[in-house]
């Protein structure tokens, strides 16, 4: 009889284990009919709540353009809708027919409680999962700023992609950190550099790809504050060590970072600034571009590749396609001749054909008689008289704008610009601030348009080609009589007491002056411009 009971007792706790749990398990999801869906109600509930505080937060953080919205945190906010979808599609079921009864109304229709109860039992982990899942440290992340963008010419272009293609195999070779482009002026090699830097983050060459604009005076601090906006890092302190000491560890965090360094035209030391390379941080290149081949041997690049100008099909390739359809068949070889005249510069070539889009025969034929004028007389002279055609198609707007422009640095702060704009009534026709900033704004869009301010992502400020800068400075100094001196240029003697009684306006930008006079005598004078990194130099009441 022992025996029998040692064999007995585990074939019938199996049997019992096999037959008899699944069927209690099935009755439950009876019996507990209402305390599942009283659960699963309060789950979807406490899941709406979760989604909306991340819904918030997301909105938050779309508000800033630099934001960008973590992917898993989409995934995760589409998942969540098709969970609530499921449980809502369920408690549906619930009070459609989870209610009805049978027997004339006696008993509650088990088999169809069983069925929704089951639904809800199994849909309620699965939406705890989620909800907890929804525990986001942040929901976004801060992108570099994508105003790294230039025009596709580089690619149509032999002369341009035979070097393109250099660059990149030089930014690929681990032995080699400093790498510069170098040609005349207005010849394309920020357009050059700017291609580069979107070609190799769509290839996955570096991660990150910085731009900072150096120009003549080489101000390290402007250099320096451009490079850490890039990276979304502030720079609090003053003085240049410490800021290049904080700059150079932010950037070592970066696994592969390519910097770019345009418009250089002296040497500068790159460890003053902040930037690391070589055997200080193996992820940073540097690449440079200046108009002297010298100013970059000096700085110890590696490898250089000289930009040329246009060859004569590039050039008219590129006039046809900024000009569009020529209407008139007789415009075409006058069209090809003043082509011939931008010298096979970019920046020539564009603002001209810019211009000259949708214009009349006669338009184009005087366009070409002001470009002869300057036949044989230098590049320089041919440069001016392509900018100035340009400069005579504009609106008034545009060219009062220009010429204040040409007074001002190549890289104005809006902020900065509104400020002389309301000082000098350009646009005085409108009265509110607001209306006056429109109109600013859409006047740099229509400069744009033109090509006579450079495209760009940073939306605070204008910023014009350093040519382009040059001719209009050179223009307002010409017609408006205004006193201009080129930057770091010493200005070793005023003029004389006639030219300051005409003179409307004063530009002075980094010029190395020894004294101001005692007096200056300027009836028509308008405003007056001084940038200055000279501490000794004394500014007082002297302007009558």
């Amino acid at each position: 009889m022992e025996f029998a009971k040692l064999v007995v007792h585990p074939i019938v706790s199996k049997i019992f284990e096999v037959l008899v749990n699944p069927v209690v398990r099935q009755i439950k999801y009876v019996f507990n009919y209402s305390a599942n869906i009283h659960n699963l109600e309060e789950e979807v509930e406490k899941l709406s709540h979760a989604k909306q505080r991340v819904e918030h937060t997301v909105e938050v953080a779309r508000r800033n353009p630099l934001e960008q919205i973590e992917a898993d945190v989409q995934q995760w906010l589409a998942k969540a809708d098709s969970v609530a979808e499921d449980a809502d599609k369920i408690l549906l079921q619930h009070k459609d027919g989870g209610k009805r009864r049978c027997f004339m109304g006696l008993c509650p229709n088990l088999i169809r409680r069983h069925q929704i109860s089951r639904k809800a039992s199994k849909e309620i982990p699965t939406i705890v999962g989620v909800r907890e899942g929804g525990n986001f440290p942040r929901v976004s992340y801060r992108a570099p700023p994508q105003g790294i963008v230039a025009v596709k010419e580089c690619e149509a272009f032999e002369s341009r992609t035979s070097v393109v293609d250099e660059i990149l195999n030089a930014l690929k070779d681990a032995d080699v950190n400093l790498i510069a482009v170098y040609g005349m002026g207005g010849v394309g090699k920020t357009t050059l550099v700017k291609h580069i830097g979107t070609l190799v983050r769509e290839r996955g060459i570096f991660k990150l790809v910085v731009i900072a604009t150096v120009t003549l005076n080489a101000d390290l601090k402007s250099v320096q504050q451009e490079i850490a906006e890039w990276l979304d890092f502030k720079l609090d302190a003053e003085t240049i060590a410490v800021r290049a000491a904080r700059l150079s560890e932010r950037i070592k965090q970066e696994e592969k970072i390519l910097i770019i360094l345009d418009d250089i035209w002296a040497a500068i030391k790159l460890d003053e600034i902040g930037i690391p390379y070589g055997t200080d941080h193996n992820g940073s290149k540097i690449l440079m571009t200046s108009r002297k081949q010298s100013v970059l041997s000096e700085m110890g690049v590696q490898r250089d590749f000289r930009l040329e100008v246009l060859e004569h099909q590039e050039a008219w390739s590129l006039f046809e396609k900024k000009v569009g359809d020529l209407k008139d068949s007789n415009l075409r070889p006058i069209a090809v001749e003043i082509a011939e005249r931008c010298a096979g510069l970019p920046i020539l070539i564009v603002a001209v054909a810019t211009a000259l889009k949708n214009k009349q025969a006669f338009e184009w034929n005087d366009a070409l008689e002001k470009l002869k004028i300057f036949d044989g007389r230098g590049h320089e002279k041919r440069v001016y008289s392509a900018l100035e055609l340009s400069y005579n198609f504009l609106r008034d707007e545009e060219k009062s704008l220009f010429r204040l422009l040409g007074q001002l640095t190549a890289n104005e702060h809006i902020k900065d610009l509104l400020k002389y704009v309301v000082g000098f009534g350009l646009f005085n026709q409108h009265i509110t601030l607001k209306a006056t900033r429109n109109r600013l704004l859409t006047v740099i869009s229509d400069l744009k348009l033109s090509s006579l301010l450079l495209e760009d992502g940073d939306h605070k400020r204008v910023k014009m080609h350093d040519v382009v800068h040059s001719f209009a400075a050179s223009f307002v100094s010409k017609h408006d009589q205004v006193l201009t001196a080129a930057n770091e240029a010493e200005l070793e003697e005023w003029p004389n007491e006639d030219f300051f009684k005409q003179c409307t306006s004063i530009s002075l930008q980094y010029c190395k002056i020894p004294k101001l006079p005692e007096v200056f005598e300027c009836p028509k004078l308008k405003s007056f411009f001084l940038f200055n990194q000279d501490s000794s130099l004394k500014i007082r009441e002297f302007i009558q």
